[in-house]
């Protein structure tokens, strides 16, 4: 079975790292499968903010997309990174799902996080650069790869300047298939051993830096031993762990 018929998509990608068009070779297969190994690192599942409601009215990023997702080994993960050198009002991070259009428009020394995966090198395969996950994007990866058998937080989010509507935590609209609030039980430890904690790929269960601004002083980020999706002070080091997309 061909990877078109596999998939129904096409083969053509965008390469926003490098020539704004490129074509992945037909030799080189899509992932199908959560914790593949792929594109330099291993595929987390699928963005589609084509799917109605998938995008905040607020969100700087309007103009939908649906890519894979995929999330860098662990010897690219960086274990203390601040998101911003001095706490700021930022433009340009605004979104819950474009981490990479977020890297685009902050990375520089002021904002060490995105400035690391900024500066990783990337395979030439029509996949884009490494970039800092947005919040939907960091959600998904929780979702297929979390490490512990801890309970997941439940309920509503605290509200931040950006996005200023509450929602449950865990909902993400931008993933196919749309996830669902969080139970205590559900999403369940990953069954890939090498991703559960300890494992060679293993999130720390610990809280890692999205993309997503928050406010004034803040920035989302999501601990991935509870999955609590909370703010984080723009200057506190935290970790990181880089994703890529490859757009379908």
């Amino acid at each position: 079975m061909s990877r078109r018929s596999r998939l129904f998509v096409s083969t053509q990608v965008k390469d926003w790292g490098k020539s704004p068009l490129s074509r992945v070779p037909d030799t080189v297969p899509l992932p199908t499968v959560i914790g593949e190994a792929a594109f330099g690192g291993y595929y987390a599942g699928i963005i589609d903010t084509t799917q109605s409601g998938a995008i905040d009215a607020a969100d700087d990023y309007q103009t939908p997309l649906r890519y894979l997702l995929i999330v860098a080994p662990l010897s690219l993960e960086s274990s203390s990174q601040a998101w911003r050198s001095t706490s700021a009002t930022v433009s340009g991070a605004s979104t819950r799902w474009n981490g990479l259009a977020a890297q685009n428009a902050l990375a520089s020394a002021t904002y060490p996080a995105f400035n690391y995966c900024n500066g990783l090198t990337f395979p030439s395969d029509g996949g884009s650069k490494w970039y800092l996950p947005a919040l939907d994007e960091l959600e998904l990866i929780y979702r297929n790869f979390k490490p512990t058998t801890d309970n997941n937080t439940t309920g509503t989010r605290s509200l931040g300047t950006f996005p200023a509507v509450n929602w449950s935590n865990g909902a993400n609209k931008a993933s196919d298939p749309t996830g669902a609030a969080y139970t205590t039980t559900v999403p369940a430890r990953t069954s890939l051993s090498d991703w559960q904690s300890g494992g060679a790929q293993a999130l720390a269960a610990g809280f890692y830096w999205s993309a997503t601004w928050r406010g004034s002083t803040t920035a989302w980020a999501q601990s991935f031993d509870s999955g609590y999706q909370s703010s984080g002070t723009q200057t506190a080091a935290s970790r990181v762990r880089p994703v890529r997309r490859v757009v379908l």
